[in-house]
């Protein structure tokens, strides 16, 4: 005698497949976006570390008496530029993901050979109802 599955058997299958299937897809989903965001904050902190780094080692791209390295935040991109004085030179500009912003918009100033920031600030970004906040203390520490 033959055996085989029956078609509501094949149909109970599929169906089951098809809501794991979407279980899993939505999931997936939602952990893009997350990374996405925790990916941007981890950029900027990077970023951050890079400009202080090079602010410690007095390293300068720019004509003048050296200040720095300044960080400029908008609302969908930063840019860290080395500062003397009233000139500027640019290090990198940096576009943020799709979606992801930036709060509040604010700069901040690495001052060179080792003297801290001109002041404390928390950067905080968003999307897709997920947050990362980066943060620079007065001494310069990333976190």
């Amino acid at each position: 005698m033959k055996t085989a599955f029956t078609l509501i058997e094949l149909l109970v299958v599929i169906a089951i497949t098809a809501v794991l299937l979407g279980i899993g897809w939505a999931r997936y989903i939602d952990f893009d976006k997350r990374q996405t965001v925790k990916q941007a904050a981890q950029n900027l902190r990077n970023n951050l570390r890079l400009a202080a780094g090079r602010a410690i080692n007095g390293e300068k791209d720019c004509a003048g008496t050296f200040d720095g390295y300044l960080l400029t935040v908008s609302s969908s991109n930063y840019t860290v530029k080395s500062k003397c004085g009233s000139n500027y030179g640019v290090v990198t500009t940096v576009t943020l993901p799709a979606g992801v912003t930036l709060s509040p918009t604010t700069t901040i100033l690495f001052k060179a050979l080792g003297q801290g920031v001109d002041a404390a600030k928390t950067i905080t970004l968003s999307a897709f109802g997920n947050s990362e906040t980066v943060t620079v203390n007065l001494s310069g520490e990333v976190q």
